[in-house]
């Protein structure tokens, strides 16, 4: 069963008038002012101004089963993917969505575009799926496992990586013709990777895991020491790793988790986010403007670098 129906506990989030049972999984920002966050039952919620205001709306176009990872390439044109094969497009920044497909045995868990043209879907066992057409199709690579995938980082058209359980991390330098499978130590279930470069990369995962590479992937150091283990608390997941640059990195996860580095992961450091609930994805604008999201609805944004955190309010958008 995968992490999301396992460790995730779906909340109740209430916006008057109406009540809506949801939990966001993934962030993306098409511009700094416009963020979506994408979650159960085809939820989507969308700021257009900086988090002063959001709208949620559910069962996007048509969409019913849980969207996973999101993706936008410009302020327009945005895709996201689900549970059951989903896959939704939008053209118009996110205010209205078109349901592509939505049967399959496949559970989509990333989808990434690094051109108009070129982008990548992730799932369960394994899959890989890339398109060259904007979306019109999509053809399936080899993949090497049947691991299921949980995230994936890419630098450009040819150069990427994919996460996912056991340990597993799958990189491509050909633009997805070739997989090299590698494992990380222990084979921690890796949820979270990030790439800045071709060289440099971090991933998070199953018990309070963090790994760097400066080798492109090929191996993989742990940055939790033994003296962290209180402050990684151990039975923690960390489901999301995200870097700004070198230097400033940040990790999220279960039981509120908000980690910061200021030293590229040598170091880490609690964050109080006043919350105790699973959080799923982390986005960074800069070194001081975050968002967060997670169970019970919830969507946080930090205007001082992670130092303090503000709750988001949502409205229900009326059809």
């Amino acid at each position: 069963m995968p992490p999301f129906g396992f460790f995730a506990f779906f909340l109740t989030l209430f916006i008057h008038p109406q009540q809506v049972e949801t939990s966001f999984y993934k962030l993306a920002g098409p511009i700094r002012t416009t963020i979506v966050a994408v979650g159960t039952n085809g939820t989507i919620a969308r700021t257009t101004d900086a988090g002063t205001h959001w709208n949620i709306t559910p069962n996007n176009g048509g969409a019913k089963t849980d969207l996973l990872g999101v993706s936008f390439i410009d302020s327009l044109h945005g895709w996201s993917v689900g549970k059951n094969f989903t896959i939704l497009e939008t053209t118009n920044g996110g205010i209205s969505w078109k349901n592509k497909d939505s049967s399959g045995f496949f559970d989509l868990t990333y989808v990434h575009f690094v051109t108009s043209n070129i982008g990548w879907i992730a799932g369960t066992r394994g899959l890989i799926l890339k398109t060259t057409n904007a979306g019109k199709t999509w053809t399936r690579q080899m993949s090497n496992t049947t691991d299921d995938l949980w995230s994936g980082s890419f630098i450009n058209d040819s150069i990427g990586w994919f996460c996912g359980a056991s340990g597993t991390i799958l990189r491509t330098r050909d633009g997805g013709l070739n997989w090299t499978l590698t494992k990380t130590m222990f084979k921690m279930t890796a949820l979270g990777i990030c790439f800045l470069d071709s060289l440099h990369g971090w991933n998070s995962g199953g018990y309070g895991s963090i790994y760097a590479t400066a080798d492109g992937g090929k191996t993989w150091t742990g940055q939790n020491t033994y003296e962290d283990a209180y402050l990684f608390r151990t039975r923690n997941f960390h489901y999301a790793i995200q870097f700004a640059d070198s230097m400033f990195g940040w990790v999220i996860g279960s039981n509120g988790t908000i980690m910061k580095t200021s030293d590229g992961g040598m170091h880490w450091t609690g964050r109080d986010g006043s919350v105790e609930d699973l959080l799923h994805d982390i986005l960074i604008v800069d070194r001081n403007t975050l968002y967060l999201c997670g169970n019970n609805g919830i969507i946080m944004k930090s205007s001082d670098g992670g130092a303090t955190w503000n709750k988001q309010t949502l409205e229900l958008t009326k059809r």
